[in-house]
């Protein structure tokens, strides 16, 4: 049945009621939002969701005329509701992603979630309206959204959102590369002017990739709740309703995100169940809706109980003592940029079989991290350096929780192993022990067995960048002239090729930098440091801006820069 207008006027009154409360007296100043007040702001959403609801299942809205259709209404808002929150939560994990990637000051994020979401609402209700003319129209259209269902659902089962790589959002370097954008926030605003230029700001790039996101959500979200009804009321009221608590519902969960770590089996089940729904629409087998609401209800529960009640398990002592030796080591070297942080190597060491008793070679082992992290999986480990004293301090770190690591120094350009034939080669630092990247492929390369790994985490920057790249050697003229270690993915691909070895996987992902200062540690003051990290920052091109996220507070620069993962086979 049609809905009469006056009960569409109702409800958009209602929405435009809370979003001016919502951005005129609950954010009139700008504010890091609270635990406290998101549960308040998330349970009065809820509420008024539900109260809907009611009044829909009573038929005291929608002008449903006979009880069945009054109920049946209502049990369909429901379902569609709880589906749209379900895999709403999803987003929350990307937009702690993004916040976390742009460093969003967290009084600044609900604005952002603000003005996102209200275009969201705008896009999904274009979504919704062009996908109920579709089935209307053609009625086989329901198949196609089926198979995205279960595409996205088998997709998600195996992609977690809070891996999520921001900088590889095309619709974000297309408009980086059409607009110009400062290097730091200004304040709440999402644009700004310099010099008569007008300017987009950091704010501006994050509301840009949470609209992208939100649309390719949408792609999910929506079929989902086509599957459940196609009566227009109903979908967009509920959806509507589950948008409106997102920006709440981020507050309330970002600091517990960690927990839900199998929710994503949960949505990803609840999708191609939902998909299987509309497959078997037409048939004997058709689903009731109060099944589905049913089967949403456990799978969304269930997949939550297993988070809370299946712990992770908890490093054991030689794994945290290989993270507490990282953190000691990137604090016995200052700022140093040639170190991912020790998630980031356990990651990377993920994609690996480490397989007991197989041999692995450590080079530029450093504090010894990665070498006590292979040891403790039963690997036998030879840990390498040019610097006695780093391979003393593997030693006795291997020793104090009964490991064998065997040390040996090896020259600049020689890894000293003649003989020697390995499983797995591992490095984070490759231009401080050899002159050139070819010499350290073919000597990596020479002492691995075939059918080993070789496995390379060192900085980097993005290929179509070359702006940044000559920027950043500029960086290193000032501090070392004998450094020219910065290779895109794609030459590091090249010569690992030229060497022998397959590249399996290579990615890009953001390594957070204290400050600048410390490449100029000749400088005879800090005064002085800050000075040239200034002139520094004001010539960096805009390629480079794009690649470092930069921004200056009380004298100190912080900056984001890009730290490349890459694992390769040998033949």
């Amino acid at each position: 049945m049609d809905v009469s207008w006056y009960w569409w006027a109702l409800f958009f009154a209602i929405v435009a009621a809370l979003l001016a409360a919502d951005l005129g007296l609950f954010q009139r100043k700008a504010h890091e939002v609270k635990l406290g007040e998101a549960l308040q702001a998330t349970a009065l959403r809820v509420a008024l969701a539900l109260g809907f609801n009611a009044l829909i299942y009573f038929g005291l809205v929608g002008g449903y005329h006979t009880p069945d259709a009054q109920h049946k209404a209502g049990i369909e808002f429901l379902t569609c509701y709880l589906v749209e929150i379900a895999l709403s939560v999803d987003n929350v994990f990307v937009f702690a992603v993004l916040f976390k990637y742009f460093s969003v000051p967290p009084q600044y994020q609900h604005r952002v979630l603000f003005w996102g979401i209200l275009g969201a609402l705008v896009m999904r209700a274009i979504l919704i309206f062009a996908g109920i003319a579709l089935i209307n129209k053609f009625h086989w259209v329901i198949y196609i959204f089926a198979l995205i269902l279960i595409y996205g659902g088998i997709k998600m089962m195996n992609h977690d959102s809070a891996e999520l790589d921001p900088s590889t959002n095309p619709l974000i370097k297309l408009f980086r590369r059409f607009v110009p954008v400062t290097p730091d926030f200004e304040g709440p605003h999402f644009f700004t002017k310099r010099n008569g230029l007008l300017m987009a700001t950091p704010l501006c790039v994050v509301l840009v990739a949470i609209e992208t996101t939100d649309l390719l959500f949408a792609v999910d979200s929506i079929p989902a709740v086509l599957a459940v009804t196609v009566d227009p009321f109903i979908v967009f009221t509920s959806n509507v309703f589950a948008i409106l608590g997102l920006r709440a519902l981020y507050f309330a969960l970002a600091g517990v995100l960690k927990l839900f770590r199998f929710l994503h089996y949960g949505l990803s089940a609840i999708l191609i169940f939902i998909g299987v729904k509309m497959l078997l629409s037409a048939t004997p087998w058709a689903i009731r809706t109060e099944q589905s609401l049913a089967v949403v209800i456990v799978l969304l529960f269930a997949s939550i109980i297993a988070s809370l009640v299946i712990r992770e398990k908890k490093l054991d002592s030689v794994q945290q003592a290989a993270r507490d030796q990282f953190d000691k080591q990137s604090g016995n070297y200052g700022k140093t940029h040639i170190l991912a942080n020790t998630q980031d190597v356990e990651k990377a060491l993920g994609k690996v079989d480490l397989n007991e008793g197989e041999p692995a070679l450590d080079i530029a082992t450093g504090g010894g991290h990665t070498a006590l992290f292979l040891a403790g999986k039963g690997m036998k480990v030879t840990a390498s350096d040019i610097a006695p004293k780093m391979l003393e301090n593997t030693s006795q770190l291997a020793s104090e929780h009964g490991l064998q690591i065997h040390t040996a120094l090896h020259e600049a350009e020689k890894l000293p192993y003649p003989d020697a034939s390995f499983s797995l080669v591992t490095c984070r630092v490759a231009a401080h022990h050899f002159s050139n990247a070819e010499s350290f492929l073919k000597e990596s390369a020479r002492v691995l067995k075939p059918g080993g790994h070789f496995l390379l985490i060192d900085g980097s920057v993005p290929d179509d960048e070359p702006a940044a790249e000559a920027w950043i050697h500029q960086i290193e003229k000032l501090r070392d002239p004998s450094h020219g270690r910065f290779l895109t993915p794609s030459k590091w691909r090249r010569l690992c090729e030229a060497a022998g070895l397959q590249v399996v996987h290579a990615e890009l992902e953001p390594l957070k930098q204290p400050d600048l200062e410390w490449y100029f540690q000749a400088a005879n003051t800090p005064e002085e440091n800050r000075v040239k990290v200034r002139e520094l920052v004001k010539l960096a091109p805009p390629d480079a801006l794009r690649v470092f996220k930069i921004a200056e507070e009380d004298g100190k620069v912080t900056w984001t820069w890009p730290i490349l993962s890459l694992l390769a086979r040998k033949a």
